[in-house]
């Protein structure tokens, strides 16, 4: 009897068991297989071919894509308008995000004064060249801008064999002449719209601290910065030639002066050269003929008395 109910208590936990798998299994065929779970993303300017340090961000090697969103880099580019016109700063490589970091643009570069050459288009190069307040228009020339070169000769008389000066004294049976030889004065433009690259140095460690010694200056109000001098040195854009023109001129001792150009003013003139004859001619100016007498500087004695 005891044995015939086992056999029953059995029998029953046994097709509960087998029923429960049964649900289960029924219940996992109706669900399904589980599907992958969804990863948020982010849309990037990703690099679509290596970018070589310096060259410009071009449409062409860039593109936008889906990026995980727990991995985008701090500073990623999420829109292809914030790379125009930007130059990389590092090599980029193909499928790397690009970040703010990586970038540097024309106006970033001439205002840290770095990477000179990257700024050179091809063709030309760049020349320093020397500057005062006076030849730099009142230091009103400005990176970007374009300046005509005018320079003024002082023409004197060599010996053709010696290439020495002509003497300034001649002593002889008819009478000595003594002088000094007075140089022929010449000023012609010379190079037209030549760009400026740079005004001042273009190692910026000195003004950087110049100008933060300025402002700590005027915010603790204790006493008056001293004004810094104008730049005296320019870097100038031309082409290779035109590089020994200036270098020519500088060398010589010409007295040179900048012409600056209007904005979008890029045209070429043709100019005469100025000279003493010119002025009198083109002015009309009527030349004193020689008298036997002449005026009396007033003396720095009587200075000052009516």
């Amino acid at each position: 009897m005891r044995r015939g109910r086992l056999f029953i208590i059995l029998g029953l936990i046994l097709a509960l068991v087998t029923a429960g798998g049964a649900y289960l299994l029924l219940s996992q065929q109706k669900a399904g297989p589980a599907g992958p779970q969804e990863v948020p993303t982010t849309r990037v300017v990703v690099a679509i071919q290596n970018i070589g340090q310096g060259q410009p961000i071009l449409p062409e090697t860039i593109a936008m894509t889906d990026w995980p969103k727990d991995q985008v880099p701090p500073g990623a580019i999420l829109n292809q308008a914030d790379v125009a016109g930007k130059l990389a700063r590092v090599p980029i490589f193909q499928g790397q995000v690009l970040q703010r970091e990586m970038l540097i643009d024309k106006e970033q570069m001439i205002a840290e004064g770095t990477h000179a050459s990257w700024q050179i288009p091809p063709g030309k190069v760049a020349v320093a060249f020397p500057v005062t307040r006076l030849s730099s228009v009142a230091y009103a020339v400005q990176a970007g801008d374009f300046v005509d070169i005018l320079i003024t000769l002082y023409l004197v008389d060599v010996d053709p064999e010696t290439q020495v000066k002509e003497p300034v004294e001649r002593v002889g049976v008819e009478g000595g002449i003594i002088g000094t030889q007075t140089p022929r004065q010449v000023t012609q433009l010379t190079l037209q719209d030549v760009q400026v690259l740079r005004v001042g140095e273009w190692n910026t460690e000195q003004a950087q601290a110049a100008a933060a010694q300025q402002q700590q200056g005027q915010q603790q109000g204790t006493q008056e910065t001293p004004r810094p001098a104008g730049p005296d040195i320019i870097t100038l854009l031309v082409d290779q030639q035109d590089a020994l023109v200036l270098k020519f001129i500088r060398e010589s001792g010409a007295v040179v002066d900048l012409a600056l150009r209007a904005r979008d003013d890029h045209n070429l003139v043709s100019t005469e050269s100025v000279t003493l004859d010119y002025v009198v001619r083109r002015f009309n100016i009527a030349v004193p003929p020689k008298q036997p007498y002449a005026l009396e500087p007033k003396s720095a004695g009587t200075e000052g008395q009516k």
